[in-house]
């Protein structure tokens, strides 16, 4: 299955879930479930294999499933992921697990918004950075801070949809393209 099958699959599944721990109230205990279950996949191989091996049963990956996840999960999550298991569809937790977690931001009111700076930025510009976008599009932030040289300088802000480029190199890049366009619309007239 390709990448975008499995993210729409993710998107699924993680929608239906969401729906049912917002109706039963556990909405945040999922997160901390799925969570959990993400850096146990990241730090012991066995548990992704389990997962995403085609020669385990169905039946096979719920019962070591519930034996391990019993009582430290809750009731919603296990159910759940008794369910994926018996379709099949425990080799897309990581795609449920990053469309929940979309989910619960957008629950929450935070939007997650990336940054790209020429150079490290210190924490406290960080902080100062993350009120200044949050109080401008009156939301609380989950920053990401990348960084890359090659803009030169300046800041490049992706919002969903959305991106501000006040670099250097798109300042750059604007200026020569404005003159580019002047100069074709004075040899056309």
């Amino acid at each position: 299955m390709n990448s975008e099958a499995a993210t729409r699959l993710g998107n699924i599944y993680a929608r239906a879930l969401f729906e049912l721990a917002l109706e039963g109230k556990v909405v945040d205990g999922v997160r901390n479930d799925l969570g959990m279950l993400s850096e146990l996949s990241s730090q012991e191989d066995q548990f992704g294999l389990l997962n995403g091996s085609p020669y385990f049963t169905p039946e096979f990956k719920s019962k070591v499933l519930r034996k391990m996840l019993a009582g430290r999960v809750t009731e919603l999550t296990l159910d759940f992921l008794m369910i994926a298991a018996k379709r099949g569809r425990l080799a897309f937790l990581p795609q449920m697990t990053e469309s929940y977690e979309t989910l619960w931001e957008e629950h929450n009111g935070i939007m997650p918004v990336r940054i790209t700076l020429a150079t490290d930025p210190a924490t406290a510009e960080v902080e100062e950075l993350k009120a200044q976008i949050g109080e401008a599009i009156g939301k609380k932030v989950k920053l990401q801070v990348g960084v890359n040289a090659d803009i030169l300088g300046g800041i490049v802000i992706r919002c969903k949809d959305m991106v501000i480029d006040n670099s250097v190199r798109g300042a750059f890049t604007r200026a020569v393209k404005t003159i580019i366009d002047r100069k074709g619309k004075a040899q056309i007239q």
